[in-house]
């Protein structure tokens, strides 16, 4: 109450607006709209995800195809889903560049520390293959990032 009661009202709606770094770096990335056939058909990387669970249809196979141009990729592991981010890959350093969670020269993205503060976080200890090639990465549960009635059934996770 004492903080509060210092804070101007702009100050105050700011703080009650925050978010915390993992929650804003999903949010951009889910919010993200991409075009990856150049036709005018644009979607978030959040609507192609949910295509990649095949739970939506559509093509999964081809969701997911497009998720590895940006260093993602929808796979199950001890009976979830995840979301695979890649530690380094040019797509996801394009998507972010100009953010926080950027890339910088010869290490991985900002993105990965952000990931890994989720909770439930898997790292894999060997490089799964994203987007034409072998990399590193995180694995998010989607129950974390997904809304409810996008997570799969069966995993207990909450929403961030």
């Amino acid at each position: 109450y004492e903080l509060a009661s210092k804070l101007r009202a702009d100050e105050l709606a700011e703080w009650a607006d925050a978010v915390s770094d993992e929650i804003g770096m999903i949010q951009y990335l889910l919010t993200t709209a991409i075009e990856p056939y150049r036709s005018g058909g644009r979607k978030s990387l959040g609507e192609w995800i949910e295509t990649a669970t095949g739970r939506h249809g559509g093509d999964s196979v081809e969701s997911n195809r497009i998720l590895g141009t940006y260093g993602l990729k929808v796979e199950r592991a001890d009976d979830k889903e995840y979301l695979a981010i890649a530690n380094q890959h040019r797509g996801l350093a394009e998507l972010f560049e100009g953010t926080k969670w950027r890339a910088r020269p010869g290490r991985a993205g900002g993105w990965v520390q952000s990931a890994r503060r989720i909770d439930g976080h898997l790292v894999p200890k060997s490089p799964r293959w994203l987007g034409g090639g072998a990399s590193r990465c995180t694995l998010v549960p989607l129950a974390r990032i997904l809304p409810k009635q996008a997570a799969a059934a069966g995993d207990s996770g909450e929403e961030l």
